[in-house]
């Protein structure tokens, strides 16, 4: 993909110096107001306000915007969408509600058994795709069996009162494996040659007509697209690049989106790799550092359901 990461001129380096400024006194300002900060609230914010940072300041938006406008657009090289639902296998009833509503409509869709994070370690995962970080989080409950991950579990939503140690892994555990669930559908689409395949993960159901605007907004994006989320959270809002679709600065949530082989294959050979972010952050941290054109529906092409997480939160 084309660069689009700014080089940097005098008047926006003053720009910058004075974002930074307007921080520093907003937080002086906070402070003489008696409003304290734990550790915990720095190693939260600080992370959260440098990527926020990056995302105003580093990408030449603009320029991104008027090359997707001038490009050819995507060719749908078949009427099939390669629709994709994660599931858990140990919570399949959890699917119901999504199933139902691909089935109400005639949308054709597969069944991808979701990587189970309390289930036996996969050391090839672990080392190809977690950040040396999460390897140490991950192999301190690797000696557990299934059953001994599971209990550990329904200990913590049972009381939450767990060994700190057990549970920041438990947290890890499940998390990578949501992550490999997400990287693994990748490799099969890309064993498979798929142009692009739709993700949906077992707590979404589809919006009235989804294969058509489906359709639609897919012949709409510019034909080097990497990422279309159909709907997501925390999610940083473009220009209209047509009807339905607008440009994506980023977000977090995978629970809906399409992603195209092109961007399959930059996720692949270097972005997923060994990495210490959740799999949403990962998607977002390559968008906002240029590295995928991503798009957004709008309005959304799909809906969360309120069901509990599966992760250990």
């Amino acid at each position: 993909m084309k660069s689009f990461v700014k080089h940097m001129p005098r008047q926006r380096r003053r720009a910058i110096f004075v974002s930074y400024a307007r921080f520093c006194l907003v937080f002086v300002t906070l402070l003489s107001l008696g409003c304290t900060f734990s550790l915990e609230d720095w190693l939260r914010c600080i992370p959260r306000a440098r990527r926020e940072w990056r995302r105003n300041y580093l990408v030449n938006w603009r320029q991104v915007f008027k090359d997707a406008q001038r490009a050819r657009k995507f060719r749908l090289p078949s009427d099939k969408l390669h629709v994709h639902v994660i599931s858990l296998l140990r919570l399949r009833s959890r699917s119901r509600d999504t199933f139902h509503s691909l089935e109400k409509q005639g949308v054709s869709w597969v069944v991808e058994d979701a990587v189970d994070g309390l289930d036996s370690l996969n050391m090839r995962f672990v080392s190809k795709y977690a950040g040396p970080k999460k390897q140490q989080r991950l192999i301190k409950t690797a000696h557990f069996s299934s059953a001994q991950m599971l209990n550990l579990k329904n200990e913590y939503d049972l009381s939450k009162v767990i060994n700190s140690k057990w549970k920041l892994s438990l947290h890890e555990r499940l998390r990578f494996g949501c992550y490999m669930s997400h990287v693994t559908l990748w490799e099969k689409a890309m064993k498979y040659d798929l142009p692009f395949a739709v993700i949906l993960e077992d707590d979404v159901v589809i919006e009235p007509d989804f294969s058509t605007k489906l359709r639609a907004s897919l012949a709409k994006l510019p034909y080097n697209w990497d990422i279309f989320y159909l709907n997501g959270c925390f999610l940083k809002f473009g220009p209209a690049l047509d009807a339905g679709v607008r440009l994506s600065y980023g977000g977090l949530c995978t629970f809906a989106y399409a992603i195209s082989r092109k961007g399959i294959r930059s996720l692949l050979r270097q972005g997923a790799l060994q990495s210490e972010m959740p799999i949403d952050h990962v998607l977002d941290e390559k968008i906002l550092a240029g590295h995928l054109l991503a798009f957004h529906a709008s309005p959304p092409l799909v809906q969360l359901l309120e069901l509990k997480s599966t992760l250990a939160y």
